[in-house]
């Protein structure tokens, strides 16, 4: 009996080029040198919650995101990637 991709999923690679929201909230945990279990804690949510952001299978809402720019260096990522919602535009 083989495994489910459903369940199981690849480890995701380190992203040499970061192109999307995952990969700069991967990247920029990595730079800070913390966990997916340290951040997610610090931001009030679950390790899966944070998991699927650098996965790019759901998205943090604006709150989430205004934590995550409390601990990470994102300010300027919302601009970058033109993402309306977070920066207030």
């Amino acid at each position: 009996m083989g495994l489910s991709n459903e369940k199981f999923s690849p480890r995701k690679l380190f992203p040499t080029t970061p192109r999307t929201l995952g990969d700069h909230l991967m990247v920029k945990r990595l730079e800070a040198d913390l966990t997916q279990a340290e951040v997610a804690a610090k931001i009030k949510v679950s390790d899966k919650t944070l998991r699927a952001w650098e996965y790019d299978q759901s998205l943090p809402s604006q709150a989430e995101w205004q934590r995550l720019i409390g601990i990470l260096p994102l300010a300027d990522l919302a601009t970058k990637l033109e993402i309306q919602h977070w920066s207030g535009v």
